[in-house]
């Protein structure tokens, strides 16, 4: 990596950022809006994800930048995947079958894992000293 980013902290966030999406996709599949009640129905979902996708993808380039900030956007994209993942753990274990079916149950367990490990590898990354100019 050119902007000298730790390649593993880079690896586990594409790993993470991946699985998200992939869920997320999923989601529209299970009308995730009526399990959260978002408002704006399946318009007001796609649209939500103008806002989560450009996120995941600022992260992504300052993590692959290796900026001050990579550190702190991969702590921000590990919470809320394992808040997400808890979220549906709990609705699945309350009865709710959406999200029931063997590849979805596996997205889900996935990016919880990976938003774990995302989490870890951001502490474990030292930080990265700010460089100011002049």
């Amino acid at each position: 990596m050119r902007g000298g980013g730790p390649r593993w902290l880079l690896l586990v966030y594409l790993v993470n950022a991946s699985l998200v999406i992939c869920h997320e996709i999923d989601s529209a599949y299970w009308h995730e809006w009526t399990l959260f009640h978002l408002p704006g129905g399946p318009e007001g979902f796609v649209a939500m994800h103008l806002v989560v996708v450009p996120l995941l993808l600022v992260g992504l380039v300052q993590v692959a930048g290796g900026t001050s900030h990579a550190r702190w956007w991969s702590l921000a994209i590990g919470v809320a995947g394992c808040l997400g993942c808890v979220a549906h753990l709990v609705f699945l274990a309350a009865g709710d079958e959406r999200f029931a079916s063997p590849f979805s149950l596996a997205l889900i367990i996935a990016f919880g894992m990976s938003s774990a490990a995302l989490i870890l590898a951001a502490v474990k990354t030292p930080s990265i000293p700010v460089q100011r100019t002049r």
